[in-house]
């Protein structure tokens, strides 16, 4: 926290006259196409430079975001949550829960792109298996084996 910036001179997009900044999250008819999205996180990311964070004000029916691109201090604002934290949904993954892959997913929420009651509920059913060791090791068979295949193809 001592290279902390005042919000005020937190560097982020300037807005746009009476549009703002949300054509910047603006996905269109088909929300999983990423792409503009990606090189908006890409800009903020530059603008933040090495370690820093970036603002982006002026959303329509939102409130200013601020993204940070600093691990450790994304791991201290993970830890100074509540029980229930508040995360901005995402709508390409949205569509993939609860349309493309609803026989997969089912009525059970996962743990991204959820916030509030769901969320803790759904945390409290897994945070043990998350948390152990074992978990983790018993995971990386299937990972290798999923991330090999990836890079092949």
């Amino acid at each position: 926290m001592d290279k902390a910036r005042c919000y005020t001179v937190m560097p982020g997009p300037r807005p746009l006259p009476i549009l703002g900044n949300s054509w910047r999250f603006a996905l269109g008819w088909k929300p999983w196409r990423t792409k503009r999205l990606d090189l908006t996180l890409w800009c903020l990311r530059s603008l933040a430079g090495a370690g820093g964070a970036a603002k982006v004000a002026k959303l329509f029916g939102h409130p200013d975001l601020v993204f940070p691109f600093c691990a450790e201090e994304t791991a201290r604002i993970y830890r100074r949550e509540d029980a229930m934290p508040h995360r901005a949904a995402a709508p390409c993954l949205k569509h993939y829960k609860q349309e493309l892959r609803k026989d997969f997913f089912g009525d059970e929420p996962g743990l991204i792109g959820i916030h509030g009651e769901p969320w803790s509920r759904f945390r409290s059913k897994v945070s043990k298996a998350l948390i152990a060791p074992e978990a983790a090791r018993a995971a990386v068979p299937e990972l290798d084996y999923v991330a090999n295949d990836f890079v092949i193809r």
